[in-house]
């Protein structure tokens, strides 16, 4: 959720500040993200907690977010059974705040991700198709050192070329592509016979997951995560392999 408030307030903020901090308060710990940056006119700050909503003024960057960042944030709020707040004035900046309560300290041991190849996936090739540059760049970093031979595009065209020249078994696409187009079309057209595919969304639509398994293809929601991934991967491995066995007794 920080994360998230944070990427938002520096993507709108040209000069000034950015400040995260928390208070103690009597229902529990605020926490806070404050910036100086262009503001929200009143009559968007309802709708930018919508999915794929942007404000009506872009980034001074000339950034393009995906509209997500907020949504995802509040939908987290809500499960914590809390309330996402803003105060916000056109040229003066912005303020989210949410309270979380107060838990007893604990020490977790999570068990480190592979940073070696992972044996069930060695030699997996794999094609991940999404149009932001930087969410291609972190999963063909994690793919590549779990072993996979990766390719990546931010058009379908891109996607069929990269096909042509390096067939993949499988095929990860994100559904909201650009000049409006949706992965879960782009699989029905355009997906190779005998390739497996993942359709990697956050859309909401709650009749999405049973279209895609209709198909046969996997669904990873975004956020996406590394174990949901790997075993995405190591399943579609397995069946590969398993597959190429039989056509080779044939």
């Amino acid at each position: 959720m920080a994360q998230n408030l944070l990427s938002n307030a520096l993507r709108y903020t040209a000069q000034g500040r950015v400040v995260m901090g928390v208070r103690q308060s009597a229902q529990g710990v605020r926490l806070f993200v404050c910036d100086t940056g262009i503001g929200i006119d009143t009559a968007q700050q309802g709708r930018i907690f919508d999915e794929f909503q942007r404000g009506s003024v872009g980034s001074p960057w000339g950034e393009q977010g995906l509209g997500l960042g907020l949504a995802i944030t509040l939908r987290m709020a809500k499960r914590l059974g809390q309330g996402l707040h803003l105060d916000s004035t056109v040229g003066k900046g912005s303020r989210f705040w949410l309270t979380l309560p107060e838990v007893a300290a604990q020490t977790l041991l999570t068990p480190p991700l592979p940073s070696t190849p992972t044996p069930a996936l060695a030699g997996l090739r794999v094609l991940c198709l999404d149009n932001d540059p930087d969410i291609l760049a972190g999963m063909q970093s994690l793919l590549t050192r779990w072993g996979c031979q990766v390719s990546i595009a931010t058009h379908i065209a891109d996607a069929l070329q990269q096909q042509r020249h390096t067939p993949a078994h499988v095929w990860l696409v994100d559904q909201h592509l650009d000049d409006a187009q949706h992965g879960f079309a782009c699989l029905q057209q355009h997906l190779p016979h005998g390739v497996l595919a993942a359709l990697v969304t956050a859309d909401s639509d709650p009749e999405l997951p049973q279209q895609v398994k209709q198909h046969g293809w996997g669904f990873l929601r975004k956020p996406l995560k590394p174990a949901a991934l790997r075993a995405f991967l190591t399943h579609a491995n397995a069946q590969q392999a398993q597959s190429s066995k039989l056509h080779k007794s044939l």
